[in-house]
């Protein structure tokens, strides 16, 4: 059964050269085997990282991470329709871009900007009798972040390291929300 079993999809591409640099991977898995016909479990990762030094002195790097991730169901109950779908979805995304500068033999800093988010959702629908009920849970975080790093030799001997950091969290909670309705009808 073409349904049944893991399926893989892998790539992971590359290009180098003296200043800059590529690199893209992508991985994403969907796995029926419990219950072929009722469960599912997928997951999408995708990394890529690019760089580029525009002199001895300054590099610029960005790189990026996208995942999302599922697992549910689908169970149909009787020959008038009725049915059961629910399931969980999870993800992150986050970047970064980032510039290392020289500033002499004793100093050098790295400047970044960062992006972070998480998202989690539980789901339910079902169908039964005529009646439609439907949850759903919703929670994510999101973070904004800037970032100096800064690293100065004074001697062989002593290595000082200073810099600052500051990071915007965005916290987006959610009750349950629960909703009966009559199949045909709407309401909000």
């Amino acid at each position: 059964d073409k349904n049944r079993g893991p399926k893989n999809v892998n790539s992971r591409h590359g290009i180098m050269r003296e200043y800059n640099g590529l690199l893209i991977c992508r991985d994403g898995r969907q796995i029926d085997c419990i219950q072929p016909k009722f469960t599912k479990f997928q997951n999408y990762d995708l990394n890529v990282k690019v760089n580029h030094q525009f002199s001895e002195k300054d590099k610029l790097f960005l790189s990026g991470y996208f995942g999302r991730d599922l697992f549910g169901f689908v169970a149909r109950q009787s020959s008038f329709g009725d049915k059961e779908e629910g399931g969980i979805f999870w993800g992150n995304a986050t970047s970064t871009l980032r510039w290392n500068h020289v500033f002499n033999p004793r100093l050098f800093a790295n400047f970044s900007a960062i992006y972070s988010r998480y998202r989690f959702n539980i789901y339910n629908e079902s169908k039964n009798n005529g009646q439609l009920y439907k949850m759903k849970y919703y929670s994510g975080i999101e973070d904004f972040s800037a970032k100096a790093d800064f690293d100065y030799y004074l001697n062989d001997q002593h290595h000082i390291r200073f810099g600052a950091l500051n990071t915007w969290h965005v916290f987006t909670p959610s009750a349950i929300v629960y909703r009966a309705d009559a199949v045909g009808e709407s309401s909000n």
